[in-house]
């Protein structure tokens, strides 16, 4: 391991965290945290994936599993003498006594479960949930409620990855001429309702070590064209698509969601104006992974979640991880001046000197060109019961589940019994309440 290097017992309640690199404090304590693990539980042998797979490990958070239905559900029970209740950050939260998460493969099917009030929330960050999907008579008289939350927390790494060892996309010339043949506006202004926005860059949502000043190549059919005549792409056969030496430019884009069916559609009706052919490929996502992992993939469309106090380069883009299987370097950079800002920024020990060979890197990553970003969400989308209350502020920069019983910026809501028995009452009598839609922008920043 090259991040922990060890780990030193001083008493029954102390420990030491050796660290490989000295970091800013705020980032030393995550970086460098662990989990307790109960020692007298675990019994390492030859056994213990299969011996312990199922079983229910003491913790040290406020809940534990109490029944677990294989395929069906899980059941976690409150620990009433929980010893976080009183303490400043845990105090009144985690409230609800008993927790139940079902298994439901069909979002479609969960809705339905949603509507009958089986499930208290549900997630509604997709345009066709938000915009078709959540209507009808639970909302409009009250019974159920809406709400759209604004946070502040890294974006996750979501758009076009362009394998430069693919011969097609090695000149960096046509890869540019890629991102200005990608309609993006086009696609948030008509599948998306408008409702998502232009990613500009790779790690956005860090703070400092963002860089505000990089703007993602826009939709030009004119610099395509001028880029890829520049690269030797300059005639085009009979369907439009640019040839050169005999070869097509035709691009396969491997994709794991078929939710994400028209938005590559129209990207790829308006990439051939530049001559260029997105050969859409969708797989389950087992196969979309393995084929990427094994750098047999040509472009792929997916996200990495974003996550940290800062941004990662070392796995995306390092070349320690490029020209080989089953690393994040999906692109296959291999940039010795990027390898270098690399080492440099991990090495680093004070965060202006991090904050600036990150802006550094995320311009190099920009010039690259191997990576075209697409969208991001600002926020989350939930609907819920009305039983289900959330304190005035609803919740903190970081939440990106209002709703979430669990996690670090989690079970913030409560369940008001009075308010449930008024609702079920409303509801039989056909009794109107007041809509509840709730819109919280505390947390956004200026271009939201």
């Amino acid at each position: 391991n090259t991040v922990i290097l060890d780990v030193v017992k001083y008493d029954d309640h102390t420990i030491g965290i050796l660290g490989s690199v000295a970091k800013p404090r705020d980032e030393m304590l995550f970086e460098y945290s662990i989990s307790p693990v109960p020692a007298h539980f675990h019994k390492l042998d030859e056994n213990w994936v299969r011996d312990y797979n199922w079983k229910i490990a003491p913790n040290t958070g406020p809940y534990v599993i109490d029944t677990i239905r294989k395929g069906k559900y899980i059941e976690f029970r409150r620990k009433q003498d929980w010893w976080g209740n009183d303490k400043r950050y845990f105090q009144h939260r985690f409230n609800p006594d008993f927790l139940r998460v079902k298994l439901i493969r069909d979002i479609n099917i969960a809705y339905q479960y949603f509507r009958k009030g089986e499930l208290d929330s549900f997630p509604l960050l997709m345009p066709r949930l938000w915009h078709k999907k959540a209507q009808g008579r639970i909302f409009e008289q009250g019974y159920a409620g809406k709400i759209k939350f604004y946070n502040s927390v890294p974006r996750p790494i979501s758009g076009l990855f362009l394998n430069e060892d693919v011969p097609l996309l090695s000149d960096r010339n046509v890869r540019y001429a890629i991102a200005h043949a990608l309609n993006i506006d086009k696609v948030i202004n008509t599948v998306l309702h408008g409702d998502y926005e232009r990613l500009q860059t790779a790690h956005e949502g860090y703070g400092d070590y963002s860089n505000p000043d990089i703007r993602a190549r826009e939709f030009d059919l004119d610099k395509a064209n001028r880029l890829l005549n520049a690269a030797g792409w300059d005639t085009r056969g009979p369907d439009g698509i640019r040839q050169k030496d005999g070869q097509r430019l035709s691009i396969r884009v491997t994709y794991y969601s078929s939710g994400h069916n028209d938005r590559l559609v129209i990207l790829a009706q308006e990439a051939r104006k530049a001559g260029i052919e997105l050969s859409l490929q969708l797989l389950d996502p087992s196969a979309a992974f393995k084929q990427i992992l094994e750098n047999k993939h040509q472009a792929a469309w997916m996200a990495w979640s974003g996550g940290g106090l800062s941004p990662r380069y070392w796995q995306f883009y390092h070349s320690d991880n490029a020209h080989k299987p089953q690393t994040n370097n999906v692109t296959n950079t291999d940039n010795p001046e990027i390898d270098a800002k690399i080492d440099a920024y991990r090495a680093a020990t004070d965060k202006a000197s991090r904050v600036k060979l990150a802006r550094e890197l995320e311009q190099l990553v920009f010039e690259q060109g191997s990576f075209i970003p697409t969208f991001k969400v600002p926020y989350t989308r939930e609907a819920f019961w009305r039983w289900l209350k959330l304190p005035d502020f609803h919740g903190t920069r970081s939440t990106d589940s209002l709703f979430d019983p669990l996690g670090s910026t989690g079970g913030l809501f409560w369940i008001d019994s009075d308010e449930q028995q008024r609702v079920d009452e409303a509801k039989s009598r056909n009794k109107a309440l007041d809509p509840v839609m709730i819109v919280n922008k505390r947390w956004a920043t200026g271009d939201e």
